[in-house]
């Protein structure tokens, strides 16, 4: 199986290759979610499926999604859609896998990372002339 991929540094595309994806077992015969309209740019089968393999190898849904070029809140209305219920499934496991081989730790730690450095610009930001109104 081949799986589209995007580079998140520098938007190279190409595929993944016929790499051995046997360490995920059926994790890739689910059924998709349904969706109403087929888009070219859209949530397709294959995309669900390139997005469930990323998401076992990241833990995180918004790198996974940014791997295979989609937005991360695609994954949240595929969550959310009727008939998502082998989706779902799919993506706890994959979630499982991630935090089994130690992905999912990484996924957060880097969530942590950008969030203590959005505090630190924030509070920069806040000291400096101009900056947010401080309030009484």
């Amino acid at each position: 199986m081949s799986i589209p991929v995007i580079c998140d540094r520098c938007r190279a595309t190409g595929i993944s290759g016929e790499a051995d994806f046997s360490h995920l077992g059926d994790l890739l015969e689910f059924e998709p979610v349904p969706r109403k309209t087929q888009r070219a740019d859209g949530w397709t089968p294959e995309r669900q499926r390139a997005f469930i393999a990323a998401l076992s190898a990241t833990g995180s849904k918004r790198m996974a999604a940014i791997a295979i070029g989609m937005a991360p809140y695609g994954v949240d209305q595929l969550l959310k859609a009727e008939g998502n219920d082998s989706f779902k499934a799919a993506f706890d496991r994959a979630i499982a896998i991630a935090r089994a081989n130690g992905s999912l730790k990484i996924a957060q730690e880097e969530a942590q990372d950008q969030r203590e450095w959005e505090a630190k610009a924030h509070a920069s930001y806040a000291e400096q002339e101009g900056g947010f109104a401080k309030q009484s």
